[in-house]
């Protein structure tokens, strides 16, 4: 049991190593395995790092080298200026017209919830105190009436968008994408790898000494359209303070 629990600690280490952050994030353009990481060692005793792939071998580049072009590939996605600012318009936008239309629907979902709360407190009434239907009946409607509950409640939470800060959402991307480099430098582990999740959510494909073109968080997505899908916009929210500002 101590040295099962003692191999556990020890993989449990590696996979956390700090040493090779993009470890298992970024995958090999041959066979699409996740990359990993190790020391080699030099005839002179000098130690480097690398990353490699342990299944088919093909790809194995130095440390820096990957987390280099990772860097650069963070800046050549930063947005100008102009095209945050007309996103933001945009979100912002479309964000207040969708909230009119909610606190116009709210009262009527409230409403509705009231009523089916009263027909279900009608149903068990009658069939545990005044014994007017039988058990088959009570079971169905009761049925049919938690569905339909279930169903408005669903809606109403999905329409309950008050607690969201979209400027405060919005201004904290501008902040990630703006930054993105010196923040991955600066990052603690477990924040760059949830930096990556939220940039990169299907991870980066290494292949001929390049990153694939990535699939890239929708954020990033937007502003490298010449057009905006407004009413598609504001539902998303890839960029929420998942990171410290």
């Amino acid at each position: 049991l101590a040295m099962r629990k003692a191999a556990s600690t020890g993989e449990q280490r590696f996979r956390n190593n700090p040493d090779f952050p993009l470890r298992r994030f970024v995958r090999c353009g041959s066979c699409d395995s996740p990359l990993t990481g190790s020391w080699a060692r030099s005839k002179t005793g000098k130690r480097y790092a690398y990353y490699h792939c342990h299944r088919c071998r093909t790809t194995s580049l130095r440390k820096e080298v990957l987390e280099e072009r990772f860097l650069e590939l963070l800046d050549r996605l930063k947005p100008t200026k102009k095209n945050l600012e007309a996103l933001k318009e945009t979100v912002l936008l479309v964000w207040r017209r969708r909230k009119e239309e909610l606190d116009e629907m709210r009262p009527l979902l409230e409403k509705e919830l009231a009523r089916l709360e009263e027909q279900k407190k009608r149903l068990v009434d009658a069939y545990v105190y005044e014994q007017a239907i039988d058990q088959d009946t009570y079971r169905r409607e009761l049925a049919r009436i938690g569905e339909d509950l279930s169903l408005v409640r669903v809606e109403h939470h999905d329409n309950a968008l008050d607690s969201l800060d979209v400027e405060a959402v919005l201004e904290f991307a501008e902040y990630v994408v703006l930054n993105a480099r010196r923040l991955w430098e600066e990052f603690p582990l477990e924040l760059r790898r949830r930096m990556h999740k939220v940039l990169f959510p299907e991870g980066l494909v290494w292949s001929n000494e390049a990153f694939r073109t990535p699939v890239t968080c929708l954020f990033f997505r937007d502003l490298e359209r010449p057009e905006i899908e407004l009413e598609k916009v504001v539902a998303r929210t890839g960029f929420e303070p998942v990171l410290p500002a």
